[in-house]
């Protein structure tokens, strides 16, 4: 029983590591999985046929452009199934089907207000995920799951959310609501971390393992991934960057601490240091836009005047890689990643930014990781945690194809 037990185990694990391999380096012959996983052919042969019997694997286009028998490559099946990733934040929802090949089909967006109460947020992202799931299988593919991704402490490992401060949300057990909707598997993770997921998977930290991901919208925090794996911590609370306290004198936050990191760079403590300026007669092109009421001022908007040279959104931009390279140091100092990839808003503001947080890495902090780190934009974009959020399951389901099924 035992050595059943164990060849079955083996079995799994190849498995996995076959489905990996292609997702890595597809399109690649039965001969090249063979080498790169060091598996003999026959058994390489065996779980590929399968895997094509399941239809996870197909085989494409013949290579004849090399010495000897043409081989025929294979790569994962698109159609194979496909995940739905779902972002509830601040002030949108976004929803998004991505296929086991890792192919974005379609992507709906909608944006909420502070007007509408957490029924009425959880119903319009039901209504999402309904079209994306009728228009998924309208078209053959199965539904492997749903992956959330949202804002605040997220308990991974019980599907829940325990508290979104920007947001009011408390003890939401979220996929538990999505479960009895679409009885398909529900994963639930922190925003931050289905970033760092989907910028590994298919964006700018495609060939990096250890990296960590800066996120911004109306707070901040961060997605840290090491060796390839996200890290968690012991309840799945771990990425709560933004409330590194960088100066125990500063700025109140919103969690009752003074000095948090997010007082100095989220995208509308920027904008509320811009207006105490201008309040005080500064001559700015910002004052135009406004037509007096401050209140409309946006980050998108100290950006682009920046970009024109605005002195004032100037400051305010200098001012905001200054502080980002702080805490960004202290992140080197405690993970030594390979890079540090800035997303969100600060994605959006990028090639003002990395200059900025650059030349004040280089001027003050000397010391050898900081030196050797990189620092990038989002390829995702906007998009990251919701295509992030479909990969939790599309990981899963590579992790365990056979088991997924039933």
């Amino acid at each position: 029983m035992n050595q059943i037990a164990n060849q079955l185990i083996v079995r799994k694990l190849n498995t996995a590591t076959v489905l990996e391999t292609l997702r890595n380096l597809a399109p690649i012959s039965r001969a090249e999985l063979s080498t790169n996983i060091g598996l003999n052919r026959s058994t390489i042969s065996s779980i590929i046929q399968q895997l094509m019997d399941l239809h996870f694997v197909q085989e494409t286009t013949l290579q004849e452009d090399r010495i000897g028998r043409p081989a025929m490559p294979l790569e994962l099946n698109p159609h194979a199934g496909f995940a739905i990733g779902l972002e509830i934040n601040v002030d949108y929802i976004t929803a998004i089907m991505v296929d086991f090949s890792g192919n974005s089909h379609r992507k709906l967006h909608q944006t909420t207000n502070a007007e509408m109460n957490q029924h009425e947020v959880l119903m319009t992202a039901i209504q999402l995920t309904s079209e994306l799931c009728e228009f998924g299988r309208d078209r053959g593919y199965p539904l492997f799951g749903i992956g959330i991704g949202l804002p605040g402490l997220v308990d991974p490992y019980l599907g829940k959310l325990v508290y979104a401060q920007n947001i009011g949300w408390r003890n939401l057990d979220i996929g538990k609501i999505f479960f009895t909707q679409f009885n398909v598997p529900i994963l639930v993770e922190n925003e931050a971390n289905c970033c760092a997921l989907g910028e590994f998977r298919y964006g700018t930290a495609k060939d990096i393992s250890d990296f960590i991901y800066l996120s911004s919208s109306a707070g901040m925090g961060g997605g840290i991934m090491i060796k390839g794996e996200l890290l968690r911590g012991n309840e799945g609370f771990a990425g709560e960057i933004g409330h590194i306290v960088i100066n125990d004198e500063g700025n109140l936050c919103s969690c009752g601490r003074k000095g948090c990191w997010e007082t100095y760079v989220a995208p509308q403590e920027v904008v509320k240091g811009v207006r105490q300026v201008l309040s005080m007669g500064a001559d700015s092109q910002l004052n135009k836009i406004m037509g007096g009421d401050q209140s409309s001022l946006t980050f998108q908007q100290v950006i682009d005047a920046a970009q024109t040279g605005d002195a004032i959104a100037l400051k305010a931009i200098q001012d905001l890689g200054s502080h980002l390279a702080t805490g960004i140091l202290n992140l080197v100092q405690l993970f030594n990643p390979e890079q540090i990839i800035l997303g969100g808003a600060f994605g959006e503001s990028s090639t003002l930014l990395i200059p900025q947080i650059k030349t004040y890495m280089d001027e003050y902090f000397r010391v050898w990781p900081a030196r050797t780190v990189s620092i990038a934009p989002s390829i995702l974009g906007l998009d990251a945690c919701s295509i992030g959020a479909a990969t939790l399951v599309i990981d899963q389901v590579v992790r365990d194809p056979l088991n997924w099924l039933h």
